[in-house]
């Protein structure tokens, strides 16, 4: 009698997260650039419907996944730094299934008075690229950021001229950070970093 009742109690408490997930979908895809079909790293994603926004950031290959997302119509909104946003509308999200939603966005044109920096991450000992590594523009209390593809290699365009602290980052590694490199109308300011790893790891 006792497990007839537990199986019972049990089969009860089942039935919420059930109707849980009969309600929810999930929407995935990739970013990419428009022009040159390398992965965007770091872009973000954004679901909103009547208020609400769900949002994730794309992995280091560009893919992106949001689950649990409650049956809906969204508009998908994506964007980049250096990149123009790209928004689409009505996307239908249906219980246990995946909205796939792919992006592949155009770089900014370079507007006057703006420059590009573009660069590469290394570690320092072996060469290696270092993707996903944080590179911040720093001027005046206003601050430019990407992080570095699967091959290593950051771009932002679009950056007004101006003289930058440039600040890379990446787990396990020293920050480094190059002081008053200046960007200029119309050319790209070359930096590469080769990052040494932290002692102990």
């Amino acid at each position: 009698m006792l497990r007839k009742w537990s199986a019972v109690v049990l089969a009860l408490l089942a039935v919420p997260a059930l109707a849980l997930a009969q309600g929810t979908g999930k929407v995935a895809g990739t970013v990419t650039d428009a022009t040159t079909g390398e992965a965007l790293p770091g872009a973000t994603v954004q679901l909103q419907l009547l208020g609400t926004t769900l949002g994730t950031a794309t992995h280091l290959d560009g893919n992106y996944y949001i689950i649990g997302v409650p049956v809906g119509t969204y508009d998908v909104r994506v964007s980049f730094v250096g990149y123009q946003t790209e928004t689409v509308a009505g996307a239908e999200v249906k219980t246990g299934y995946t909205r796939e939603l792919n992006f592949a966005l155009q770089p900014l044109a370079l507007a006057q008075g703006t420059g590009k920096v573009a660069g590469t991450v290394t570690d320092a000992t072996t060469g290696e690229a270092l993707p996903g590594a944080t590179v911040q523009l720093q001027l005046l209390g206003t601050t430019l950021g990407t992080a570095t593809h699967l091959d290593g290699n950051y771009y932002i365009i679009g950056v007004p001229v101006g003289t930058y602290d440039v600040r890379v980052s990446f787990v396990g590694y020293q920050t480094e950070t190059v002081a008053g490199a200046e960007v200029k109308t119309g050319y790209t300011r070359e930096l590469n970093f080769a990052l040494q790893r932290l002692s102990g790891l």
